[in-house]
């Protein structure tokens, strides 16, 4: 059937067409290579949040056309994370909490979902959210419901995750926490890393990426002993 499929890929695709491998496709052929779980610490790297009218529709994306990527530690959210984190105490010693209530006091208050963040009270239980929201992941690993879903990342050049959306305060804690894994979705992968696993593997491009994609979610799979 895979054979089948690369005859007609190749006949259908030039060499340099992967590009084209539309994202609906890419989840019918793939299907749950496209969801393993993967250890949080190889998640080093992050593209700035794209807007969603501007996400290519395809599958095989570079990420420099997605906007580049930075250290995932130098983010404003992973920064604010590990001040609350060491503030597990008393979070009205974070940074956050001092930020969060000047704006209140200057009447440029923060929102989240949809409350306003406008009183030492509520900046208070607000940055005591995070820290409920950490012992239940410790306690109880990542839950899928509830929690937004999946992490969408990319597979860049070198065949690295790269995170692009969702669950980034999540993330963030997953990573202080050293969760053994997180649930991704692959949302693109770069056309160097299809290229390398066309040298790799060999076959056709279906089959190369397959193998690919077992390949990164089996370097994934967190180690029990």
């Amino acid at each position: 059937m895979d054979i089948a499929v690369d005859r007609l890929l190749g006949r259908l695709l030039p060499v340099r067409l992967p590009g084209r491998l539309g994202w609906r496709a890419a989840r019918a052929l793939f299907r749950n290579q496209l969801t393993p779980s993967i250890d949080p610490a190889r998640i080093r790297r992050k593209v700035p949040y794209p807007d969603r009218k501007g996400r290519p529709g395809g599958f095989v994306v570079s990420i420099a056309e997605l906007g580049g990527a930075g250290p995932i530690d130098e983010t404003r959210t992973a920064r604010k994370v590990r001040d609350l984190m060491a503030h597990v105490d008393d979070p009205r010693g974070s940074q956050t909490y001092a930020e969060l209530v000047a704006r209140g006091a200057r009447g440029d208050a923060a929102r989240k979902d949809g409350n306003v963040i406008d009183t030492p009270e509520r900046v208070e239980a607000y940055c005591r959210r995070y820290m409920e929201i950490a012992e239940d992941m410790r306690v109880n690993g990542w839950r899928l419901a509830g929690t937004g879903g999946r992490i969408v990342i990319a597979i860049d050049a070198e065949g690295e995750p790269v995170h692009l959306w969702r669950a980034n305060h999540r993330l963030a804690l997953a990573r202080i926490l050293r969760l053994p894994d997180v649930p991704v979705l692959i949302r693109y992968v770069d056309p160097a890393w299809v290229e390398r696993c066309r040298r790799d593997h060999g076959g056709g491009l279906l089959a190369s990426l397959r193998a690919g994609l077992e390949r990164f979610r089996t370097a994934g799979e967190p180690a029990h002993g």
